[in-house]
């Protein structure tokens, strides 16, 4: 496909990882709305919905998803990780 287009596979595949970086910048914010994030982990805690099936919707990696979710609850039940991330 690099070649139809006039491109080296290596230009090829740094477009590509450019493309995929801002994809995740633009779409990370749809995991900063609180709203949103408890109805996720609502989903998932329920088993209504699969990390895939989270991941093809909100278009984002499912470790992402993942993260979004585990990191509230780890928050909570060990409050001094807050602090401690935040001596950095």
């Amino acid at each position: 496909e690099c070649s139809a287009l006039g491109l080296t596979f290596p230009q090829g595949k740094s477009i590509r990882k450019q493309l995929m970086v801002k994809k995740s910048l633009v779409n990370d914010g749809k995991l900063r709305n609180k709203r949103r994030l408890k109805q996720l982990a609502k989903a998932f805690a329920h088993r209504r919905k699969t990390l895939l099936e989270m991941s093809h919707e909100l278009d984002l990696p499912p470790v992402s998803i993942f993260r979004a979710i585990v990191s509230p609850r780890v928050l909570d039940a060990h409050s001094l990780m807050t602090n401690l991330s935040r001596k950095r």
